[in-house]
């Protein structure tokens, strides 16, 4: 926030300047064009009181005549050099202007910001950021994530769906947000706000039913169900719903149908780290089916170990280097990880080493995922980074030195990539 200010700051000198330097230069040249006026008199008076002396010496004109013409000539300079400094003295005005116009540039322009502009959402970008940022570090130190970042993201979505509170991309997060602190019945509210605008939502519908379940104790109760179908009616190939669906027929001991929905789920999932859960339970089901007596259908085993069996693992191979010239000690920090081209730039796949270690080779791959459901098969465009950070903090920032590459499609990942770090960071 501290850089934002310094920013606005900047621009407000500048449009101040920009309207002040002409009304400087205006001045300017005001004051230089009654110098030049009132020598130009002056010199003029000078010339015509010589010749007038010149005739009075001559015998050309009586005594009292050249007392007159004098006097005259001296009356004549006087109103000619009161009239320019009255003209100037006229265009001065340009001071008053210019202390109001540098007063009220910036201050207009900042109200202006602040009633159209985008300042809210520059606040919570920069809280969302921290959220991010602390959800990283939670992962390197095996630890969970403090949860007041999230709280002070909630509370920032609150304040700005107060002011628009027909914005669903906000209210879905909020709800996200308060499914993540654990506050499950905000969550739900906030997701019903959503469906009364939008009824034909398949995920939506899914992550309500999800957040139902988890409030209700892990408990599959008919209402939760009945979101489950209707969000399949609308979309077959949700596999969130797909997957609570066969939550519900396991729970009422409908082993067969759980089986179907969580391999419908594996097969549209591919290698995504929520399969392995969904393979357990399906192991499980398979066990219940055979103890019950009933017979497994043959095709779904072979369905199921096909999709989780035979997709190779997506992984990618760098040869990281250092640039000569690049400051950096032996046991400062490098980050080497992927993450989107063009989305949250949450790691998708990370390690961690040494600038000591470098050169070096490093495979990136699907088991480094940080989040669920967000790893490198997650997103169609990656970009590769290796990043030197002096402090060892996770947040690029200047004084740390990268090199990058991207965007790289998921068919790209497997012929390798050299990632040279040489550029600073701004």
């Amino acid at each position: 926030m501290l850089n934002f200010w310094l920013a606005v700051a900047v621009l407000a000198v500048l449009a101040a300047v920009f309207v002040a330097w002409p009304l400087l230069r205006s001045r300017g040249r005001n004051l230089a064009n009654e110098y030049n006026r009132e020598g130009e008199n002056v010199v003029l008076y000078k010339s015509h009181l010589a010749e007038l002396e010149q005739s009075f010496k001559n015998g050309e004109i009586e005594e009292a005549v050249f007392k007159q013409l004098k006097a005259e000539l001296d009356r004549s300079l006087l109103e000619d050099n009161y009239t320019t400094s009255e003209i100037v003295s006229k265009r001065g005005l340009s001071k008053p202007v210019l202390i109001i116009s540098l007063v009220l540039v910036p201050a207009l322009a900042l109200s202006f910001y602040l009633s159209r502009g985008e300042f809210d959402n520059v606040e919570l970008s920069q809280l969302m950021k921290a959220q991010e940022n602390e959800l990283i570090e939670a992962f390197r130190a095996n630890r969970d994530a403090n949860p007041k970042v999230t709280q002070d993201v909630v509370e920032k979505l609150k304040d700005l769906l107060e002011k628009d509170p027909d914005n669903l991309k906000n209210r879905y997060m909020l709800a996200r947000n308060y499914a993540e602190l654990g506050d499950f019945r905000s969550a739900i509210s906030a997701y019903q706000a959503i469906l009364i605008k939008r009824p034909k939502d398949s995920r939506i519908m899914a992550e309500f039913a999800q957040t139902v379940f988890f409030a209700s104790g892990n408990r599959m109760i008919p209402e939760i169900e009945s979101l489950v179908n209707r969000a399949l009616a609308i979309d077959p190939d949700n596999t969130l719903a797909l997957s609570m669906s066969g939550i519900a027929a396991m729970q009422n001991s409908r082993f067969q149908e759980a089986i179907d929905q969580w391999t419908r789920a594996i097969n549209l999932l591919g290698n995504d780290p929520d399969v392995a859960t969904l393979q357990a339970g399906i192991n499980r089901a398979r066990e219940l089916l055979v103890e019950s007596g009933q017979e497994v259908a043959e095709t779904t085993p072979a369905t199921t170990e096909a999709a989780t069996t035979d997709a190779e693992p997506l992984k990618v191979v760098l040869n990281v280097a250092l640039s000569e010239g690049v400051p950096s000690e032996p046991e400062q920090t490098v980050f080497v990880y992927a993450r989107a081209w063009n989305g949250p730039k949450v790691p998708l796949a990370i390690q961690r080493i040494k600038v000591s270690d470098l050169p070096t080779q490093i495979t990136l791959d699907e088991s480094m995922s940080m989040v669920p459901n967000m790893n490198l098969r997650s997103v169609d465009q990656l970009e590769l980074v290796a990043r030197v950070s002096p402090d060892g903090s996770p947040i690029a920032k200047a004084g740390d030195w990268q090199g990058a590459i991207g965007p790289v499609t998921q068919d790209q990942l497997s012929q390798g990539f050299d990632l040279l770090i040489q550029n600073p960071v701004n």
